[in-house]
C-alpha cells in the first residue's frame, strides 16, 4: 500500500511540473493564431521571482517575463533583458513596450498576488528560439531604467525553460 501511495504521489509531481502548451486558438476578431506555454520558474532569489513562458503569435514569438520584484521599477520600450546561456552566449532581448511595476503584475496565481511586480514582453529572434532551444538559461539581467537586477537560474529551471522553447513550434 505504501509503495503504490508513493507511486501516485511521484506519478502525479511529474505531471505538476510537465511543460506543456496552454492556449492554441485563433482569435475569432483578428484571426490571429496564439499558442501559449505554461509559465514556469526561471529563478528565485531573495525577494526576486522570475517566471517566465513563450507565446507564439502567427509567425512571431516572444518570450514573456513576470518578475516579482517587491518594489517600483519601470522598464522603458527597447530595454534589456539577458540571458547568459551555458554556451557563454549572451541573448540580448528587448522589451516590446514601457512597463511599470504595480501590485500583483509579477505573480502568475494568488502567490505573490499583493507584491509589487512587473509584466515584460520581449520579441524573439529566429536565432535566439534556436539558441534557446540548445542550451540551458544559467543567469539572467533584467535592466530598468535605473538599475539592473541579476539572478543565477538553477539548472532544472533552465532546462525548464529550454523544455518550453522546444514546444512552442
Amino acid at each position: 500500500m505504501k509503495n503504490i501511495f508513493l507511486l501516485l504521489t511521484i506519478i502525479s509531481s511529474v505531471s505538476l511540473f510537465a511543460q506543456k502548451i496552454t492556449k492554441n486558438e485563433i482569435d475569432e476578431f483578428t484571426g490571429d493564431k496564439i499558442k501559449e506555454t505554461n509559465w514556469t520558474t526561471l529563478n528565485n532569489k531573495g525577494s526576486f521571482y522570475t517566471y517566465a513562458r513563450f507565446r507564439k503569435i502567427n509567425d512571431n514569438y516572444y518570450l514573456d517575463f513576470k518578475a516579482l520584484i517587491g518594489r517600483v521599477i519601470s522598464i522603458d520600450e527597447g530595454e534589456n533583458i539577458f540571458l547568459k546561456l551555458e554556451n557563454g552566449e549572451i541573448l540580448k532581448l528587448y522589451n516590446v513596450k514601457y512597463e511599470i511595476s504595480g501590485k500583483g503584475r509579477g505573480s502568475i496565481g494568488l502567490s505573490g498576488s499583493s507584491m509589487m511586480g512587473i509584466f515584460i514582453h520581449c520579441r524573439l529572434t529566429s536565432a535566439q528560439l534556436e539558441s534557446l532551444k540548445e542550451f540551458v538559461i544559467i543567469k539572467s539581467r533584467l535592466l530598468t531604467t535605473d538599475n539592473y537586477i541579476e539572478a543565477d537560474v538553477k539548472s532544472r529551471q533552465g532546462n525548464n525553460v529550454l523544455d518550453l522553447a522546444l514546444i512552442i513550434e
